[in-house]
């Protein structure tokens, strides 16, 4: 039937015109339903209809205009017992407990998403924001538009009606900076990350980057906080020193130092080192520039310079001072601290002399019994464990005999003397040597190496062992101290500032703040899980291992919140 007779026929027969059809179709639904009444009382007339208005207007909004009194009655309830999260059974697929989605997959197209960082106080300010609007409007927020702010983010939110709010990721401080960047900008400095690596990493990332004026400011304010930290770090480490139980009868402390150069070849920023002897802690460190002086292999003197008139003025006296043998220090203490010893490196002479050693043990047969000796090539590793005996054997005896001017040069002597055994001891003549000695005590000696037959390695070895530090000058090692230390803090160093990288020198200062800091908490950190003969199983069967391993506790790093509240503190006003 075309359009034109249909509309004839509605104008004939009035009972299938569109509004008697829609009535009918009510009329049956309205059959396979079940009538419920409800009864209230309203205080006055106008308050009755004052509550029809509201439920008319509801009506209105609900289903296009389409909706009864119960669709009515059903959302006003659903919506009080959702946001007073009762535990009613009213409506249980609406209310109750709510468990929200634990799982959350991303599409491959939402992958490159802007990330932003937030925090705990930003994001309950945003469900507190949705709770309002969602309590005067049944609109569903989305979000629009995201403005980056370093790395927060303003997240522009509306919906279909009309309402909308800006969302910051990220609190404000008092100084009107954000929370998030000054946290992120506080851990990439800490770790001692260059701008450059920051750059990378944030913009691989995709997280958003803070500008290099914001920056540079960021690091002005803070490289001066963690200055003072590592300086309270430093004046702490001194008094556990001065107050070791070790010390108690002493009248000073002993320290041992090193230079370390910034770069490899031609370095402008050198970093000289104190430890204490017995907390290993760093107490001192002195920065020493090409402006201070322009050699610098002069650096490391005229840092100890300052590190002495610094103790002159906290009235601390030294009364050992360990160092890996530098010619200048040790000329320095000789002239201008006579009441300081003077204490080299056990390990760099004993190196030295391994190396003068293997020089005479091997070489050209062109120079065979001229300049080396082949009876002297099996006893260069026992020559040079016979020289750390040495100098423990002159410790020993001054721990013994007591600390006095006079039983150090007793202690010096007696170095020179086992040194000269060595000698008539390869010789098979034992009557120089040490009386606790195995060739002295046990019966029927005999020597696994060699013996020393030809007069030409007798007097190669004679000439090696006498041309040596250790020989020249005994008095510097019968205290026989060591600076591993001092060398370890200097591989700690390297995670803050390479060799390979030449910084200025208020980025080298900062670097060795942070390097001074990492080291003072965590030197001499306890092992966890000692493990001593350990069982192995091997080809199926179990082997006791001799070997005692410790796992060292992971580093800590309290310093880095310290600095954070110090950092805040100015801010506060605290």
């Amino acid at each position: 039937m075309s359009e034109a007779s249909l509309e004839q026929v509605r104008q004939v027969f009035p009972s299938m015109t569109r509004e008697a059809i829609r009535v009918r179709n009510l009329r049956r639904e309205r059959d396979n339903t079940v009538r419920g009444n409800l009864d209230f009382v309203a205080p006055t007339a106008d308050d009755k209809k004052a509550l029809q208005k509201k439920i008319a207007a509801l009506r209105s909004r609900l289903k296009e205009g389409r909706a009864t009194n119960y669709d009515v009655l059903s959302e006003v309830l659903d919506f009080f017992f959702i946001q007073h999260d009762s535990d009613t059974n009213c409506s249980p697929d609406r209310v109750g407990n709510f468990d929200g989605p634990i799982y959350q997959s991303c599409p491959i197209e939402r992958t490159e998403d802007t990330m932003y960082l937030t925090t705990s106080l930003s994001i309950q300010n945003l469900v507190t924001t949705v709770e309002k609007h969602s309590g005067s409007c049944n609109g569903i927020l989305a979000a629009n538009r995201t403005t980056m702010m370093g790395h927060a983010g303003r997240v522009s939110l509306s919906c279909e009606n009309g309402h909308g709010f800006n969302w910051n990721s990220s609190p404000y401080l008092p100084n009107g900076r954000l929370l998030v960047n000054y946290r992120l900008l506080h851990g990439f400095y800490a770790a001692g990350v260059r701008e450059e690596t920051y750059e990378v990493i944030t913009g691989g990332a995709n997280m958003g980057s803070v500008k290099y004026a914001y920056r540079k400011s960021f690091f002005d304010n803070y490289s001066q906080h963690v200055h003072e930290e590592a300086v309270e770090s430093m004046e702490s480490a001194l008094l556990e020193e001065i107050a070791s139980e070790d010390r108690r009868m002493a009248t000073g402390i002993d320290v041992m130092s090193d230079a370390r150069h910034g770069t490899r070849r031609n370095t402008k920023h050198t970093d000289v080192v104190f430890l204490g002897d017995l907390s290993h802690k760093c107490i001192r460190k002195e920065l020493v520039s090409k402006q201070d002086d322009s050699c610098s292999q002069r650096h490391e003197m005229v840092g100890v310079r300052r590190f002495y008139n610094w103790a002159d003025e906290k009235g601390v006296p030294i009364l050992v001072h360990g160092h890996d043998n530098n010619a200048s220090v040790n000329k320095f203490l000789r002239e201008d601290r006579p009441d300081t010893v003077s204490s080299n490196d056990t390990w760099h002479v004993t190196k030295a002399i391994g190396k003068d050693l293997k020089k005479i043990s091997m070489g050209t047969n062109r120079n065979r019994n001229i300049t080396w000796h082949p009876d002297l090539s099996d006893k260069v590793s026992s020559i040079k464990t016979h020289c750390y005996w040495t100098m423990k054997h002159a410790k020993q005896y001054l721990k013994d005999n007591g600390d006095t001017p006079q039983t150090r040069t007793e202690a010096a002597n007696h170095l020179r003397d086992n040194l000269d055994s060595v000698v008539s001891h390869y010789q098979e003549n034992h009557t120089n040597c040490h009386p606790t000695s195995r060739c002295r005590t046990q019966e029927n000696y005999e020597s696994s190496f060699r013996p020393l037959e030809s007069q030409a390695a007798v007097d190669l070895l004679r000439k090696t062992l006498r041309k040596s530090s250790l020989y020249k000058h005994p008095e510097h090692y019968i205290d026989c101290k060591d600076t591993h230390y001092v060398e370890s803090f200097n591989n700690v160093a390297l995670l803050y500032h390479d060799k390979r990288i030449a910084f200025r020198k208020t980025g080298y200062k900062f670097r060795s703040d942070l390097t001074c800091l990492d080291w003072n908490e965590n030197v001499d950190r306890p092992a966890s899980s000692p493990r001593s003969g350990m069982d192995r199983r091997r080809n199926g069967r179990l082997h006791r291992m001799r070997s005692t391993r410790h796992h060292l506790k992971r580093k800590t790093y309290r310093w880095r919140q310290a600095v954070w509240r110090r950092f805040m503190a100015k801010d506060y006003g605290q």
